[in-house]
């Protein structure tokens, strides 16, 4: 018993003898490093959609947008590659969004800024089932799926 207690003792004091003897990292943390800085923010993808059966997401990875498997984060398919040819001049993707069937995918490229958060963009309609099967709609400031996902509303830039 008293072996069974110099042990425990023994034990702790090795341990906390083997963490205290580090050496301790000197760095001074600020307000500015938590609030203003990137430092510690936290890291995350972006441009990453669910899919509606949680067992696929979808990731922009440069110019194109694969879908990869939740368990093992593994591409399974590569929905827009920077082999497509979605516009006849240069496309440069920068969100893209959904249906609500997940059947379409609506691309949305070439952003021009026009004055704080609004712009015009090419904006490409694409079935997920036959990517031959796309539609342009060329400087538009706004485009999005109506509820039932069946019609896509947009303004035209000469409407602005």
């Amino acid at each position: 018993m008293i072996c069974m207690k110099f042990s425990r003792v023994f034990s702790s004091l090795f341990f906390a003898w083997a963490i205290l003897s580090q050496p301790v990292l000197a760095q001074s943390l600020t307000l500015e490093d938590i609030f203003a800085s990137t430092k510690y923010r936290e890291k995350r993808p972006e441009n990453m959609r669910f899919m509606q059966d949680d067992n696929f997401y979808t990731i922009q990875e440069g110019p194109g947008v694969v879908k990869k498997d939740t368990r093992t984060g593994r591409t399974v398919d590569t929905l827009v590659s920077k082999a497509d040819t979605l516009f006849q001049k240069s496309f440069k993707l920068s969100d893209y969004v959904f249906s609500p069937d997940e059947k379409q995918l609506l691309l949305v490229g070439n952003v021009r800024p026009i004055y704080r958060r609004s712009f015009v963009a090419d904006y490409v309609l694409r079935s997920i089932e036959d990517p031959s099967k796309h539609f342009v709609l060329p400087l538009c400031s706004y485009a999005t799926f109506s509820p039932d996902g069946q019609k896509i509303a947009y303004v035209k830039e000469n409407n602005l």
